[in-house]
């Protein structure tokens, strides 16, 4: 507000001021004052706007966070006069309406309505495009929208925010990639796989700083770049470290031996690494101007943005210290980051709402910020894969499933679960406008590592059930005690959690009406009984991790 917003901030003041000039009861008020007392309340408003268009539209959601606002500036502005805040409060809320003359009080709302525009971008700046890239603790949650100071929900939380979505909002986008986020869904799934394995993260992080702490340079009486971006640019790195550099293709790089990746199989031209190594740069050179401590887009500083430049760089050289090692790390959360992001994309079609697909998302997409995200993308591969499953599909639909796991990597699999799902919708639209929400809860050993609820409208009823927490999962499944240890101990091993050797006694439990009902599996076209009022997860999920059943009687086939 002082800087790329002032004049907003000032010409706003300056408006209020004029009309308090005709009241003789705020007529004292300076341009000043004004300014302090708004930009202290601003500060404090923790959403981004309020809905107020005159004196019948203010909501009880809308007092309660602007008088938060109002108590947390007093108490933190001790210097600016009570009477001044107590005034801005009342003209928020447009309780002092009636003070003002009757032809100044369409003036008063305007206002009031003006401000609502100023505090969106002052959120937007201050929160989205400055902390977001300073605060790095987990950054798969600084997103648009959200709160990195939540680092999840309780499973019973997200299924009442989806029923509340259900009733109030039944017809709202669910976006999971924008053009505006920070990091896409693929990325962030990946990254959430780090809250699994906290200890084989850190002694990765370790590994790596200490091995590139020689690749630092003086600058201000401090090694550049600092600690905090170091750590960022780490995250970066395994969270969007491309799939066409696999172990294979990169131990390639360093040997010069033949990549059995050829570039008609991955859709990569060129040098991949270098182009990787070349989009990185230039997003840690975004968010560190973004951030704001080092340098900026108003005021660069080219000693600090050429040092960080040269780090990313020798970090990700062919030959860097680290460059297998964080491969080898990358490639084996992403397999875990496929099935987290398998199981969103399931939530994301089937709860509460309208679901949005970003461009390219349908097959993996491990884009950052803009512009990173507005690279061209391939439909024409995104039409040959979808062709070439439509038909396979309807000649062997378990063969296909048995490939696309099997070939997980190049993302047909979230293509297939994409086009399956949005199709049965475009079926049945009423079901998903208007359909009811009810949770499914499980019992078992392994109940906590699934989401299950019901979606139906009438005599229609379907089913969907997604496996959550998977190294978790994997870790007790074959005995180890944690998930650090399971991560440890993986390897190269990628096992798909299906079957019985996985879910054990694990069952999701039935509404009693659907108790003996029989289902079939949209997504494999296998059909199942209820054993009563339960289903073995063992059953659900024996060929793909994940499902959405459909009472087969209530459908056309």
């Amino acid at each position: 507000m002082n800087g790329a917003l002032a004049s907003e901030i000032t010409s706003f003041s300056h408006q209020l001021e004029r009309i308090n000039e005709k009241n003789r009861r705020y007529r004292d008020f300076t341009l000043r004052g004004l300014t302090d007392a708004l930009t202290a309340i601003i500060v404090e408003l923790s959403i981004y706007r309020t809905y107020i268009t005159d004196p019948d539209t203010v909501s009880e959601r809308d007092v309660r966070f602007v008088l938060d606002a109002v108590r947390a500036a007093r108490r933190l502005h001790p210097r600016i006069p009570r009477t001044l805040i107590s005034f801005l409060r009342d003209t928020m809320l447009l309780r002092n309406l009636h003070e003002f003359r009757e032809e100044d009080r369409q003036a008063v709302i305007d206002v009031v309505m003006r401000l609502q525009q100023i505090t969106g971008p002052v959120m937007a700046k201050s929160v989205e495009d400055t902390a977001f890239y300073r605060y790095h603790r987990l950054v798969s949650i600084n997103e648009v929208g959200g709160h990195p100071e939540q680092f999840g929900l309780p499973l019973n939380a997200f299924h009442h925010q989806n029923a509340e979505r259900r009733r109030i909002w039944p017809h709202a986008m669910l976006s999971s990639s924008t053009h505006d986020t920070k990091r896409s869904e693929d990325v962030r799934a990946r990254l959430n796989v780090l809250s699994e394995i906290p200890a084989v993260w850190e002694a990765a992080v370790t590994r790596w700083a200490y091995a590139h702490e020689a690749l630092k340079v003086e600058g201000d009486g401090e090694r550049w770049p600092d600690r905090a971006t170091e750590y960022l640019l780490y995250q970066t790195i395994v969270g969007a470290w491309p799939l066409e550099l696999d172990q294979m293709a990169l131990t390639s790089l360093l040997t010069g031996l033949p990549s059995p990746l050829h570039e008609e199989e991955t859709g990569v031209k060129g040098d991949a690494l270098t182009s990787f190594r070349e989009r990185i740069v230039a997003y840690m050179q975004k968010a560190t101007r973004e951030a704001k401590l080092y340098t900026s887009w108003l005021n660069p500083d080219e000693a600090y943005d050429t040092a960080l430049s040269d780090f990313v760089a020798a970090v990700l050289d062919a030959h860097g210290p680290c460059i297998a090692d964080m491969a080898t790390f990358a490639r084996r959360i992403g397999f875990f980051g496929q099935l987290n992001s398998l199981a969103q994309t399931m939530l994301k079609l089937t709860a509460p709402g309208v679901p949005d697909v970003y461009q390219g998302t349908e097959l993996w997409d491990l884009s950052l910020v803009d512009p990173d995200n507005r690279r061209p993308v391939d439909y024409a591969l995104r039409q040959r894969y979808l062709a070439t499953i439509d038909g396979r599909a309807a000649e062997d639909r378990s063969a296909l499933l048995t490939e696309l796991l099997a070939q997980h990597h190049d993302g047909r699999i979230k293509l297939y679960l994409m086009s399956t799902v949005l199709r049965f919708r475009r079926q049945h639209p009423a079901l998903f406008a208007e359909g009811d929400y009810r949770a499914l809860e499980a019992t078992g050993t392994h109940r906590q590592h699934v989401v299950a609820f019901v979606r139906g409208l009438g005599a229609q009823q379907i089913i969907v059930v997604v496996p959550r927490l998977m190294v978790g999962l994997m870790s007790a499944a074959r005995g180890q005690e944690t998930a650090d240890e399971r991560f440890a101990q993986c390897a190269d091993a990628e096992h798909m959690p299906l079957g019985v050797a996985v879910w054990g006694d694990t069952q999701l439990l039935l509404p009693n009406e659907l108790a003996g009902a029989r289902f079939r599996n949209l997504l494999t076209g296998e059909r199942i009984s209820a054993d009563g009022a339960q289903i073995a997860l063992a059953t659900v999920f024996a060929a793909v991790p994940m499902a959405l059943f459909v009472q087969e009687s209530e459908f056309r086939k």
